[in-house]
């Protein structure tokens, strides 16, 4: 928590003029082509430079994990996406066993209840950073199939007790 206020300082402690001297020379018709233009990683000498001053040890550790941040950021975007997010995968997996698991009644029912709970949380996890993560088809397929399981499991209680009231 420390590091990232004093990387927050440290970023408010440099003008915005200072991040335009250290950001890629301007855009001309021939680099227009590109998707998205590199993040800026930052130097060390140039911020120092810049504050007219050496960093602190701490603010040191702070652009070290911003500057691994920004690497790993742009190895997954260059591969197109980053890992499979976990709640997404086991919505997927709790779905299918939900589905196949109806010879075990009650036990179907929480895998069920997992899968839509846990969709819900992947597709909310890849709606605040797409291209972090990957895996929204499958928890959407995962909370398909305990929305589904779940409706079928109503409308059977409902026919039971109609039945039997």
């Amino acid at each position: 928590m420390r590091l990232v206020l004093l990387l927050t300082v440290l970023i408010q402690l440099l003008p915005a003029r200072s991040y335009a001297s250290l950001a890629a020379p301007p855009v001309t018709e021939a680099s227009a082509v590109a998707t998205a233009p590199p993040a800026v990683v930052p130097d060390r000498a140039a911020l120092e430079g810049k504050l007219g001053r050496k960093l602190k040890f701490t603010e040191r550790l702070a652009l070290g994990i911003a500057k691994r941040k920004i690497k790993r950021q742009q190895k997954r975007a260059a591969r197109g996406g980053g890992p499979v997010d976990v709640p997404s995968l086991l919505s997927l997996i709790f779905g299918v066993l939900g589905f196949l698991g109806v010879v075990l009644g009650v036990v179907s029912f929480f895998f069920a209840l997992a899968a839509l709970v846990l969709g819900i949380i992947g597709i909310n996890r890849h709606a605040r950073n797409p291209g972090l993560r990957t895996g929204r088809g499958m928890a959407i397929a995962g909370t398909v199939l305990g929305g589904v399981y779940m409706v079928i499991l109503v409308a059977v209680l409902a026919i039971i007790l109609i039945a039997f009231a």
